[in-house]
């Protein structure tokens, strides 16, 4: 990496859950959303066909009609971090693990303050 890229790293902050859209939203808007909070990891931004098949593999749940709401926002950035050192499979195991456990806000928020605990 070079300077300038681990100084847009280093001012990553992921949204904890209070802070993501607590309304209903269209495909387009998760989309970009999700990819504004991933852009500074330099992953491969989330596209339409990649949402699809998340929800055809059931790694997220599946929305309400055609609006997504704050649980699969959450997921969608879970896996923009994620999905470059494990595969799919892995993440949705690691998702029903935690929600076994725990509430999605609170799964959330740890994943999130974790992360943001190691960029700074």
């Amino acid at each position: 990496m070079d300077s300038k890229q681990l100084e847009n790293f280093a001012k990553m902050s992921l949204p904890k859950w209070d802070e993501l859209p607590n309304s209903e939203l269209h495909l387009d808007q998760v989309i970009d959303l999700a990819n504004n909070y991933l852009r500074p990891l330099e992953v491969d931004l989330l596209t339409p066909t990649m949402m699809h098949n998340y929800l055809k593999q059931a790694v997220i749940i599946r929305p309400q009609g055609k609006l997504y709401g704050r649980m699969q926002l959450a997921a969608v950035i879970i896996i923009g971090c994620l999905k470059s050192i494990l595969s799919l499979d892995e993440i949705k195991r690691g998702f029903e693990a935690e929600l076994k456990l725990t509430s999605s806000r609170r799964a959330y928020n740890n994943f999130v303050n974790a992360f943001n605990e190691e960029v700074q």
